[in-house]
């Protein structure tokens, strides 16, 4: 094995929380005559991306080829046919900027009413080349009738808890929330839609101007919400029995730190 391979594994091995420093962020542009735009950016934060600039500058490798054999993008190319026909790919590209490195992913949907949004974007990311880490599946899909917009939601599946599990103490729960700001502080997740004519009407929950939010985790809001509160931490552990919409009504009993659509079905009228 090279010196770079045996340098890039300690690092990779010892950046176990490498998934808590991203930012992942999904919106799906409508557009008056059905058609849409689908954007999935996937960014490693500032800090993180320092790190991956010192291994590239140690391992003498250029940094967009170091986050490319991490990052297979050719997965990003994969996912046009699992939003649907006629969804072909506009482009996938490296960036940089001052809010970190990372994949821009650009989609054309011929038809609305034919794409499919996969919830778990975030989580296949980062397990493309493990197969056997797959979520069970949640999607957002859409139906169109002239210009309104029907879009169907389903729930995400938290991990369940083990009904014979103890409950942690709250000398635990002040070391897994110690471990949690420390390494998923940067960590955000979100898909949104934007309506490029604007929105005549809808009852979407959360709504500001053109654009209606599906999921919105700023994990920095989120893990000043559990200092304060520590025991809303728990939601964190598992849930014993989980039920349709209960990770979602979790994370929205946090205020707002977080937003999570729960309803099943919602709709809006295009302008």
């Amino acid at each position: 094995m090279s010196s770079r391979n045996v340098i890039l594994g300690i690092f990779v091995a010892s950046s176990f929380l490498f998934n808590g420093c991203l930012r992942s962020s999904m919106s799906v542009l409508v557009r008056k005559d059905g058609t849409a735009v689908v954007t999935d950016t996937l960014m490693l934060t500032p800090s993180t991306l320092k790190m991956w600039e010192e291994m590239a500058k140690a391992t003498k490798t250029p940094l967009q080829t170091l986050l490319k054999e991490q990052w297979n993008d050719s997965a990003m190319y994969a996912e046009a046919p699992k939003m649907g026909p006629g969804v072909t790919v506009r482009s996938v590209k490296f960036v940089k900027t001052s809010k970190g490195a990372g994949y821009v992913a650009i989609y054309d949907a011929k038809d609305i009413g034919t794409l499919s949004i996969s919830k778990n974007a975030f989580h296949e990311h980062m397990n493309a080349s493990d197969p056997s880490k797959k979520s069970a599946p949640s999607f957002i899909r859409f139906t169109r009738t002239g210009q309104r917009i029907t879009v169907n939601n389903m729930p995400l599946t938290p991990e369940p808890k083990s009904d014979s599990a103890v409950a942690p103490s709250e000398s635990e729960i002040q070391q897994q929330l110690m471990m949690v700001k420390k390494f998923m502080k940067d960590l955000e997740i979100a898909i949104r839609i934007v309506v490029e004519p604007g929105i005549a009407s809808t009852d979407a929950t959360y709504v500001q101007q053109n654009t209606i939010t599906v999921i919105d985790i700023p994990f920095n809001k989120i893990i000043a919400r559990f200092e304060k509160d520590p025991s809303v931490f728990r939601i964190m552990q598992g849930i014993p029995t989980p039920e349709p919409w209960s990770l979602e009504k979790g994370f929205n009993k946090l205020g707002t730190a977080a937003k999570m659509e729960t309803k099943e079905v919602f709709s809006f009228e295009m302008k």
